[in-house]
């Protein structure tokens, strides 16, 4: 059976294939990769609310002879835990020592493909809903805090009214409890779903607001139902990796929007020079 490096990738490419029952189970594969190894068929039905044959017929969907030799090919081609020195010995029999030079050739050809397939009328649409909002609020949990901080830096200086959220629980909810249907948020959401991302998800629907993401795959967005997703996916695979791809969105689009409202965003640029008039502030 061929060799795929992302579970999660896997089933993104078979996902139009599947049956209504068969996109639960998908769903909640993506959104709960480190509780499957541990499910049966019978559990994992209950918790996706279908059937254990639908569970069954999903794995063979994907190529497998039934679910047990899917969980298997899960657990040992597709760990989830990545225990630092188990994955540092991967590493090694990887790429042979040469961590920097393999790291920079994948690197380069994600940002080649990256690039060429970035949909320029995508990020237009991003931009016309940033300065159109009310609010815009940036989510980013755990290690995905790093979007929304880089963010939430620059587009409050543009004029951008933003709420930067970086804490999952009661601090989220509490953050987002005055959404509006004229607000929008802004979630990055690498590798995995969270709970509190599905939870955001689900809120800016009730609540009438723009959802936007940037995930790694086209599975994630459909299971939180962006409005407009962008993929930023990199094959990159060490232990030791940087959201290199997402950034880069966040830079073209902070240009896009330069390049949108100049106006606007010179003037809110002045008003914060005027502040940092002050010598003392440079010291």
């Amino acid at each position: 059976m061929e060799k795929f490096k992302d579970i999660r990738e896997k089933i993104m490419n078979n996902y139009d294939s599947f049956s209504n029952n068969e996109k639960k189970v998908a769903k909640y594969v993506v959104d709960n990769l480190s509780e499957i190894v541990l499910l049966s068929s019978t559990e994992l039905a209950s918790k996706a609310q279908v059937s254990d044959s639908t569970v069954v017929r999903f794995a063979k969907s994907l190529g497998y002879k039934g679910y047990l030799e899917f969980k298997k090919n899960l657990k040992e081609k597709n760990s989830v835990k990545r225990n630092p020195y188990d994955y540092l010995k991967k590493m090694e029999s990887k790429y042979n020592s040469k961590y920097i030079d393999s790291y920079l050739s994948t690197l380069q050809g994600d940002l080649h493909n990256f690039i060429n397939n970035l949909d320029y009328s995508t990020v237009n649409d991003i931009v016309h809903k940033l300065l159109k909002a009310s609010t815009v609020y940036l989510v980013g949990i755990g290690s995905d805090a790093v979007i929304a901080t880089f963010l939430n830096n620059y587009l409050g200086l543009m004029g951008i009214n933003t709420r930067c959220i970086r804490e999952g629980g009661l601090p989220l909810k509490e953050a987002l409890y005055q959404l509006g249907p004229d607000d929008i948020i802004f979630m990055s959401g690498f590798p995995q779903i969270l709970k509190d991302e599905k939870w955001v998800a689900d809120f800016c629907k009730l609540r009438g607001a723009q959802l936007i993401t940037v995930t790694d795959s086209l599975i994630t967005s459909s299971y939180l139902n962006s409005d407009i997703n962008v993929v930023a996916k990199e094959s990159v695979d060490n232990f030791f990796n940087s959201s290199v791809l997402p950034l880069v969105f966040c830079n073209i689009l902070l240009l896009r929007l330069y390049e949108t409202s100049p106006d606007r965003i010179e003037s809110a640029l002045k008003k914060y020079g005027e502040i940092l008039s002050d010598e003392e502030l440079y010291i």
